[in-house]
């Protein structure tokens, strides 16, 4: 009897240690979480070192433990199944307040893993279209309980809306991108430096433009989310695009002045910048623009790319020799510098 209730007890602890090292792993995004399991580690520090502190057993712990191992190495969507399964009981029957919370976020993980495996199958199997359709259901359902449980994963709401829109429910598409946007505008303005806030939340703004009918509308969402994040080479390229498009190009000439102070040696944007001068027949700022480029570049390929374009604005003022020693000098920095031995062999031409 002594020997089985010994091996009842051993048991419990090896789970609840389990358990603990598993929750203390994930539990540093939560700082309810993480303020427990310090108070936990400060008691454990007083006590001898013989001494382990086993966090109180609740009735949804076994069903926790059991998801936790099922979930390693899980390879279909029955496994998958299992695990949800076992995690909303775990939740129903109640955990303790250092487990809650990493149960939610482990949750809405599996959720979405579901999803993906879901959405793998369908691109692989294509199904009728009344079958595609109740999937597609079953994935939004997925994808609300995910959000649910965790409205940090911007996953749940990218994938939620691309479905929506998939199946021509823009409004529903807004509305879901909408309650991202509302989730991550507070944590943002509470943490602003933090990227990966600036990366969740400009992504949003990028994904409802493309929700918009509004060309002005969605202008200002990709404005909004070039401002969050203006480190994001995609969204300033979108960006500039639609500026151009809308022949806005005041606004795309400070745009680009924004971006190469990020990152001054991009020759893309040099190159654009100094095509938007010519276009609005600033050749003078365009030559000088040009100048400090080509003197502050130090990549041989880059400079040899500037060059070529500075001949292009030697031709257009009528100095043809100084095109040519642009030329010159361009063809020996980039061995096979095909574009400017082309440029190169008309102006002897001419």
């Amino acid at each position: 009897m002594h020997s089985t209730f010994a091996c009842s007890v051993d048991s419990h602890r090896h789970r609840a240690r389990q358990r603990f090292a598993f929750l203390l792993a994930i539990s540093a995004g939560f700082a309810a979480s993480s303020a427990s399991w310090t108070i936990g580690q400060e008691a454990t520090q007083k006590k001898s070192d013989s001494e382990v502190v086993i966090p109180e057993q609740m009735p949804g712990d076994g069903d926790f433990d059991k998801a936790i191992q099922l979930r390693i190495g899980v390879d279909s969507m029955e496994k998958l199944r299992e695990v949800i399964s076992l995690v909303e009981s775990a939740l129903k029957k109640g955990l303790s307040k250092a487990s809650e919370e990493p149960a939610k976020t482990f949750l809405a993980s599996v959720y979405k893993q579901r999803v993906e495996f879901t959405m793998r199958e369908l691109m692989q199997n294509p199904r009728s279209s009344a079958r595609a359709s109740k999937i597609q259901g079953e994935l939004l359902d997925d994808l609300t309980r995910a959000i649910e449980l965790d409205p940090s994963m911007i996953e749940g709401y990218l994938f939620k809306a691309a479905i929506l829109k998939g199946r021509q429910d823009f409004g529903e598409a807004m509305d879901v991108i909408n309650a991202g946007i509302a989730f991550f505008e507070p944590k943002l303005k509470a943490d602003p430096k933090n990227a990966e806030l600036h990366q969740k939340l400009a992504n949003l703004y990028t994904n409802r433009a493309g929700l918009q009918e509004d060309p002005e509308q969605q202008l200002e969402d990709v404005a909004k989310s070039f401002e969050i994040n203006p480190n994001d080479t995609n969204v300033a390229k979108q960006y500039l695009m639609l500026l151009e498009s809308q022949q806005k190009f005041d606004r795309l000439l400070s745009t680009l002045d924004t971006i190469l102070e990020f990152d001054p040696q991009n020759v893309e944007f040099i190159l654009s910048k100094v095509t938007l001068l010519l276009r609005t027949n600033k050749q003078s700022e365009a030559m000088a623009f040009s100048n400090k480029s080509i003197s502050m570049v130090a990549n041989d390929e880059s400079k040899a790319t500037l060059l070529r374009q500075r001949a292009l604005i030697h031709q257009l003022q009528g100095n043809n020799d100084q095109a040519k020693a642009d030329l010159d000098e361009s063809i020996k920095l980039t061995k096979d510098n095909v574009p400017s031995m082309l440029l190169r062999a008309r102006l002897n031409v001419e």
